[in-house]
C-alpha cells in the first residue's frame, strides 16, 4: 500500500488481515470417470474447502496447499494433478498455460506409476495470489486428477500409497499423510 506525502510516496508492506486454514487426514482415491476424457475427472479433496468474502475489492487472496499423494499402480501411465478451483465462479486459478488437450494443472507429477512409484507419496506444494475483485463470498478448494485418459482404473490415491493396507502389520513404512490448504486476504496490491 502507498500513502502519497507532500514530500513524496512512502510504501508500506502489505498485511494480513484473515486466515482461513482446511485439512484432511483421512484417505481418498479419483479415477478417470470417461477414457480419452482426461479434464471430466477433476474431483475435489474432501474437507479442503473454504470460503471467503473479501473485505476490499482492492484485495487478494493468497492460496496454499499442501498434498501427499500417490498413483493407483506400478503398471498404468498414471500422474498426480492438483490445481485451485473457484467453485462460485466456477473456473481454476493458478494453473498452466493452454497447450493443446494438455491438463492445466497447479502441480503435477507425470508417469508416477512406473516401476515402484506406487508405494511412494509425492508431495505437492503451491502458492498463489489472486485477486477476486469482489466482496462476495466466494468458495474455494484444491482439485485432484489422475491424468491418464487411457482407462477409468488409473487412478490417484490422497495421503496414502497405493499399496497401502490398513490390515498389514509388516508395511508400516508405507505410512499415511495428510492435506492442508490455508487461504490468506492480503490488504491493498499486492
Amino acid at each position: 500500500m502507498a500513502i502519497v506525502f507532500p514530500e513524496g510516496t512512502q510504501d508500506f508492506a502489505s498485511k494480513i488481515c484473515d486466515m482461513k486454514f482446511a485439512y484432511f487426514d483421512g484417505t481418498q482415491s479419483s479415477y478417470i470417470h470417461t477414457p480419452e476424457n482426461t479434464d471430466t475427472a477433476w474431483d475435489n479433496i474432501s474437507q479442503l474447502v473454504l470460503n471467503h468474502a473479501c473485505k476490499s475489492t482492492s484485495n487478494r487472496v493468497l492460496l496454499q496447499y499442501q498434498i501427499g499423494a500417490t498413483a493407483d499402480s506400478n503398471t498404468n501411465d498414471c500422474g498426480n494433478n492438483f490445481r485451485f478451483y473457484n467453485n462460485t465462479d466456477g473456473h481454476h486459478l493458478g494453473v498452466g498455460e493452454s497447450s493443446g488437450n494438455r491438463l492445466r494443472c497447479t502441480t503435477s507429477n507425470n508417469y508416477a506409476g512406473s516401476w515402484s512409484y506406487e508405494y511412494f507419496t509425492f508431495v505437492h506444494h503451491a502458492s498463489f495470489v489472486w485477486h477476486p475483485n469482489s466482496t462476495s463470498t466466494k468458495q474455494y478448494t484444491v482439485q485432484f486428477n489422475p491424468g491418464d485418459s487411457t482407462s477409468t482404473s488409473n487412478g490417484t490415491h490422497i495421503n496414502r500409497s497405493h499399496g497401502y493396507s490398513t490390515t498389514s502389520t509388516g508395511n508400516r513404512w508405507q505410512s499415511t499423510t495428510i492435506c492442508t490448504f490455508t487461504l490468506m486476504e492480503i490488504e491493498g496490491t499486492v
